[in-house]
């Protein structure tokens, strides 16, 4: 079952943003072991979260309080979530259900939730702005789990930018790989200009951007509707 782009009407998302920043997922080191690490061969499940509170220093010129410009968490930071999990399985989902907490002084969501169901297994992400849960995901596999505590902007602000690989076999050993701090963003640049200088193409195709936003808006529709959407 393919998901469908149908809009939100009280959700316009800056797509073009949206294609350009999702590029950094696949820049840091401890995203590309992960990935080297074949994901503990089959994989059943997936957790990624993504919190900053910027709550804390409320400003309300901020453009991610925008309602007209596609402010919100799930926009914002659950985007990197999303596209984490289809990373991982390497297909769409095929239904997901979503849920939000709208702050009504802003007509945004300030922190929300889903659950994407792929042929292969479940995701679970969570995104938030009232919270300071870290860029982390975990990869749960026939054969053990992958932990990346630090796998989306490591280094922000004072956060600790060096990155961590754990990975954690079926009787519960575990080993732990440590990564130069790497700027994703920086990443995220040279490689495009690499790809307009060489004219070769880029790390992620447009296609992937438009196919991350698909998810998104399945799941504002579903927080909406109180429903699953597919």
């Amino acid at each position: 079952m393919t998901l469908s782009l149908r809009p939100v009407p009280w959700w316009r998302p800056p797509l073009g943003l949206m294609l350009f920043v999702l590029g950094a997922l696949l820049m840091g080191e401890a995203t590309h072991a992960a990935y080297a690490l074949g994901y503990t061969a089959a994989t059943r499940e997936v957790r990624a979260h993504l919190s900053v509170n910027i709550l804390r220093t409320f400003d309300a010129s901020n453009i991610r309080y925008q309602a007209s410009l596609g402010g919100g968490s799930l926009f914002d930071m659950g985007c990197y979530t999303v596209s984490i999990s289809r990373m991982v399985f390497g297909s769409e989902p095929e239904r997901v259900v979503g849920r939000m907490r709208l702050d009504p002084r802003l007509g945004v969501d300030v922190s929300g939730a889903g659950i994407l169901e792929f042929a292969g297994g479940i995701a679970m992400i969570s995104c938030s702005f009232a919270a300071d849960g870290q860029g982390t995901y975990t990869i749960v596999g026939t054969d053990g789990t992958i932990e990346v505590p630090r796998g989306i902007l490591p280094g922000l602000g004072t956060r600790a930018a060096q990155g961590v690989v754990v990975v954690v076999d079926a009787d519960g050993n575990r080993r732990e790989e440590l990564f130069e701090p790497v700027n994703q963003y920086t990443n995220m640049v040279d490689a495009f200009a690499k790809s307009v200088l060489n004219k070769v193409p880029v790390p992620l195709p447009p296609e992937d951007g438009l196919n991350n936003v698909k998810v998104l808006e399945a799941l504002a529709r579903s927080a909406k509707n109180g429903a699953e959407d597919v």
